[in-house]
């Protein structure tokens, strides 16, 4: 949790998108910087949600269920296509964040699950680095 708030914290100081955000749709840089800083602030009420969820409904059922947020918060960012707005892309993202901790704290689930005793160290591990991985395979494009 940490490192997310320290990621956002460093994405809010050299953002160079904020500016352009603030020229694209005429909102200020505090709404801006609001949004890159509510996003892992959300994440601390719904990882106690999610918890909640996998102790009492079966482990598929919740992961469909954050991929449906998932979707929803994706299909609401893109309605600012159409309305050349930034509340769609503020809700969209606020949306995306909530459903963050659905997928980590299902990590060790799964390797409990999937791997023996021996394999669910590193299954653990290469789970939890995954989505840095993926972020910094998008960022280097």
């Amino acid at each position: 949790m940490g490192l997310i708030f320290n990621t956002s914290l460093a994405h809010q100081a050299i953002a160079a998108v904020t500016e352009q955000i603030n020229d694209g749709f005429g909102v200020s840089i505090i709404v801006v910087n609001m949004s890159i800083t509510l996003a892992p602030l959300i994440y601390i009420p719904f990882s106690f949600i999610a918890t909640f969820m996998y102790n009492n409904i079966r482990r598929d059922k919740v992961l469909k269920f954050a991929a449906c947020m998932q979707i929803a918060g994706a299909l609401i960012r893109m309605c600012s296509a159409i309305t050349e707005t930034f509340w769609p892309i503020f809700v969209g993202s606020l949306m995306l964040a909530a459903s963050a901790p659905f997928g980590f704290n299902s990590i060790s689930m799964i390797a409990n699950v999937w791997f023996g005793d021996r394999q669910r160290a590193t299954a653990t591990s290469l789970m939890g680095i995954a989505d840095i991985i993926g972020a910094l395979a998008t960022f280097s494009i």
